[in-house]
C-alpha cells in the first residue's frame, strides 16, 4: 500500500487528474465533515466500516453503501484511492498494509493530511477560518428560523464573497467563534467537565466590567464574529443581564450562544433579553427532569429561541497535567482538535488559542505558554490586536495540547453530565423532542 504524503487538496488535485475515484474507510463523523466537501463527495464510491451494526447501510442519507473491510480484498480499486476517514487510521494502515491485494492501491489518512497544511496557506485559510465561519453562519441562520432555504443560500455566498475579500492580502478579519466566561461557578460537579469547573476550589464571577472592556478591544481589532458562546454555568451570573445587552448592542456579532446545564432557571431580566433573535440557547439534558422542565418552560414562555440536547456523550479530554508530548505530537493532536478549527476565548484580560487554555491558566495549574494567549492592552491598539490574533489562528502547534486529549486520536467517548458526588441520578423519563412536542400540541388543538 502506497501513503499519500500531503494535503486534503493536493491529493484532491491528483485525483481530479488521473480522473480516479475514491472507497473511504470509517463511515462516521469525520466521514461527514469530509463529505461535506463537495470536491470528495463527488469522488467516494462506497464505504466500508468495521462496526458490524453499519455494515450493508446506507450512509449520509441514501447516497452511499457501507460494506465490511473484506469488500477492499474483492473490489477492483485499480483506478481507485482509499482515503481513510477515521480516527483509528494509524491501525487502520498497519492492517491494510498487510493486505497482498491492496498492495499497489494510493492510500491517503484525512487526519495526517490536516496536519501537512502550511499555516498561512490559502487551504489553511480555508479549512481553519473561511468553512468554519459558514459552518456557523449557516448554523445560526437555521437557528434563527426566519430564512427560507433560497434566501439562506444567498445570504451563505455573499458571507463567502466578503470573507474571502478582494485578494489574500485584504481580507476581513472575521472570526467563527469566541468563548466568554462570566463565572467559574457552576452547581453541578461533573466528571469529565470540559470547563474543568468542578477543579476550581474557589470560583468567582468575572466582573461584566472586565468582560466588556475584554470584548470592546477585541471588536475593535476584528471585523466581524459569527458567535460569541456564553461558557460556564452562564444562569448563575448575576450580572449577566449587562452581558447580554453589551452583546445585543454589537453590530460586529451576528449571534451568542448560551449553553446551560439546565438546572439553573434564567432570571425575567434575562430572559427579556434572550428574545432577540441574535440570542439561542443549548439545554443539557443530563436526566434532571424537574429541574429541566421549569427551565424549558421558562424559555418557552418567553419565545427564547432553544433546543434540549439529549443523549449526549462527551470527548475525554483528561486531567490538566502535562502528557510529555514533543512538538509533533502536539501539532497532530492541535491540527485535529476541534477547539483550535473553531473556538478562540477570552478571560480576565487575556485572548487564547481555546477555551482550555483560558480554563486551565486561570486554575494556576503550572501551565504557561509564550504563544498561546496575549495581553489584551489598551495601549497595543487595534492594529497590534489583529496581529496577534492572527498570529493565534496561524499557530503551528500550542502548549495547552500536552495537557488535552481533545484533539489525540481516537478519541474517548464518556457519559455527560454523571456527578462526581454520585448523588444526583438522571431520571428514567426523557424529554420528547421539540419538533414532536409541538406537532402533539398542534394535534390536541385540533381535536378539542
Amino acid at each position: 500500500m502506497k501513503l499519500w504524503q500531503g494535503t486534503p487538496d493536493e491529493f484532491l488535485d491528483w485525483l481530479e487528474s488521473e480522473d480516479w475515484e475514491l472507497v473511504c474507510y470509517g463511515a462516521g463523523a469525520m466521514a461527514e465533515d469530509v463529505l461535506r466537501e463537495p470536491r470528495f463527495a463527488e469522488k467516494v464510491r462506497f464505504f466500508v466500516d468495521g462496526s458490524s451494526d453499519k455494515q450493508e447501510r446506507s450512509f449520509y442519507g441514501e447516497r452511499y453503501q457501507v460494506f465490511a473491510p473484506d469488500r477492499l480484498r474483492t473490489e477492483d480499486l485499480s483506478c481507485t484511492a482509499l482515503l481513510i476517514t477515521s480516527g483509528w487510521f494509524r491501525e487502520i494502515e498497519r492492517e491494510l498494509s498487510a493486505w497482498p491485494e491492496l498492495e499497489n492501491v494510493c492510500c491517503a489518512a484525512f487526519p495526517a493530511m490536516l496536519t501537512a497544511c502550511t499555516p498561512g496557506s490559502e487551504e489553511f485559510f480555508r479549512r481553519r477560518i473561511l468553512e468554519q465561519c459558514l459552518l456557523e453562519y449557516d448554523s445560526a441562520l437555521r437557528q434563527r428560523g426566519d430564512t427560507d432555504n433560497n434566501e439562506r443560500k444567498r445570504l451563505l455566498a455573499e458571507k463567502r464573497d466578503f470573507l474571502l475579500g478582494p485578494d489574500p492580502a485584504h481580507r476581513p478579519l472575521v472570526l467563527p467563534r469566541v468563548m466568554i466566561l462570566p463565572t467559574t461557578r457552576c452547581n453541578l460537579r461533573c466528571k469529565g467537565c470540559s470547563s474543568l469547573l468542578p477543579l476550581f476550589e474557589h470560583p468567582t464571577d468575572i466582573p461584566v466590567e472586565q468582560n466588556t472592556r475584554d470584548l470592546e478591544l477585541l471588536f475593535r481589532s476584528i471585523d466581524g464574529c459569527i458567535r460569541v458562546t456564553v461558557g460556564g454555568e452562564p444562569f448563575l451570573s448575576k450580572t449577566l443581564p449587562e452581558l447580554l445587552t453589551y452583546l445585543q448592542e454589537q453590530e460586529k456579532v451576528f449571534s451568542v450562544l448560551l449553553i446551560t446545564n439546565s438546572t439553573i432557571q434564567p432570571s425575567p431580566e434575562a430572559l427579556a433579553i434572550l428574545q432577540a433573535p441574535k440570542f439561542y440557547v443549548e439545554v443539557s439534558d443530563y436526566g434532571h427532569i424537574q429541574q429541566m422542565s421549569r427551565t424549558v418552560a421558562a424559555l418557552e414562555g418567553a419565545g427564547v429561541r432553544f433546543r434540549v440536547l439529549t443523549e449526549q456523550v462527551w470527548d475525554d479530554m483528561g486531567g490538566v497535567e502535562p502528557r510529555g508530548r514533543d512538538d509533533t505530537q502536539r501539532r497532530e493532536v492541535y491540527r485535529n482538535c476541534e477547539q483550535g478549527w473553531l473556538m478562540k476565548s477570552i478571560f480576565n484580560g487575556k485572548m487564547h488559542v481555546c477555551a482550555r487554555s483560558a480554563r486551565m491558566y486561570a486554575l494556576d495549574c503550572g501551565y504557561e505558554s509564550a504563544h498561546d494567549y496575549f495581553e489584551l492592552r489598551e495601549e497595543d491598539g487595534g492594529e497590534k490586536i489583529r496581529a496577534k490574533i492572527r498570529a493565534l489562528y496561524d499557530l503551528d502547534f500550542t502548549d495547552a495540547c500536552d495537557r488535552c486529549d481533545l484533539g489525540r486520536l481516537p478519541n474517548k467517548k464518556i457519559p455527560a453530565g454523571v456527578q462526581m458526588a454520585g448523588n444526583m441520578k438522571k431520571s428514567a423519563y426523557t424529554l420528547v423532542r421539540r419538533d414532536e412536542y409541538e406537532a402533539l400540541k398542534r394535534a390536541a388543538g385540533k381535536n378539542q
